[in-house]
């Protein structure tokens, strides 16, 4: 694998990609996020399409009712927590 923006080998993965809110994973499931050594630049692999991605960011990322990016599976613990 090249880096995208200085096309050399010297990449590394870092990890797979948080999905933070389990909707996210129609667009986001496969895409794994590595780091050019080289020139420190990271980048997620495969890159979604163009067309996903436009339809994500105009339809669902600043959409009505769309939870915060912090809103986890432990949600409910942390209202409780607050509510305390």
């Amino acid at each position: 694998m090249r880096c995208l923006i200085c096309e050399n080998e010297n990449v590394a993965f870092v990890s797979d990609y948080k999905l933070e809110i389990e909707a996210d994973a129609e667009y986001f499931k496969d895409c794994k996020i590595y780091k050019c050594n080289d020139c420190d630049f990271n980048f997620v692999d495969p890159m979604p399409s163009n067309e996903k991605l436009d339809y994500f960011y105009k339809n669902i990322y600043r959409s009505l009712n769309r939870p915060p990016y912090w809103l986890t599976e432990n949600f409910e613990d942390m209202k409780n927590s607050y509510l305390a």
